[in-house]
């Protein structure tokens, strides 16, 4: 079972008044994912790539990736431990205005390529 934060499998857990937290901190990259007693999940990351004039990069195949590598990771958690599962999702952008779209070849799958065209 893991309950990680979207930026990274290396993570500090702790108790706090709500449930459990799990912690990130990194130079470029902050997050956490908090399991609240009642069975909520609330993963944040916080952090961008910028290009060399300041500009955020929003990488969206990686976004996507991590968003849903999580979702199933903490619906399987969540199934383990027999919670009742329920999907009410939100999702907020800050600080992307002027933003990149980082679409890199790299990163692409034949799957990607697929939906792209």
């Amino acid at each position: 079972m893991t309950f990680g934060p979207l930026v990274s499998t290396d993570y500090s857990p702790q108790y706090n008044l709500d449930g459990l937290i799990n912690l990130h901190e990194s130079n470029a990259y902050h997050g956490y994912a908090q399991v609240f007693r009642n069975g909520f999940i609330e993963s944040i990351m916080v952090g961008a790539r910028r290009d060399s004039t300041g500009r955020p990069i929003l990488t969206v195949l990686v976004i996507e990736r991590k968003v849903i590598a999580a979702l199933v990771s903490y619906f399987g958690s969540l199934k383990a431990l027999d919670v009742p599962l329920a999907l009410i999702g939100l999702s907020t952008l800050e600080g992307f205005r002027s933003a990149i779209l980082g679409v890199a070849e790299s990163l692409r799958t034949s799957d990607d390529n697929a939906l792209i065209r």
